[in-house]
């Protein structure tokens, strides 16, 4: 048996050497970017919700009452909610 180093030196030693070379967008198929790039703007230009989930103020949590849902907010549709204490708003994927 040989040990984990020693395999992945015997794997490195199989893979040949990477290419660098520039192609247009429509033969990148299949191809491995050699560095990283960078969008000039951010797509889109606010702050996004990744999942699901509810929105509310924290401060909410101490008197433990229960928390009233007062709207919701859905990707695409820009929902201009100020949330009172006590009150929540559900959020889904992509909403602002």
């Amino acid at each position: 048996m040989i040990s984990v180093t020693e395999a992945r030196q015997i794997l490195n030693s199989m893979i040949p050497a990477p290419q660098v070379m520039e192609c247009s967008l429509e033969t990148a198929t299949r191809l491995v970017l050699a560095e990283d790039i960078f969008a000039r703007y951010d797509i889109p230009a606010f702050s996004q919700s990744s999942m699901d989930g509810y929105a509310f103020q924290f401060e909410s949590l101490k008197d433990r009452q229960p928390i009233l849902l007062q709207g919701e907010s859905a990707a695409g549709q820009p929902t201009p909610l100020i949330l009172e204490p006590g009150t929540a708003a559900r959020i889904f994927t992509g909403a602002p």
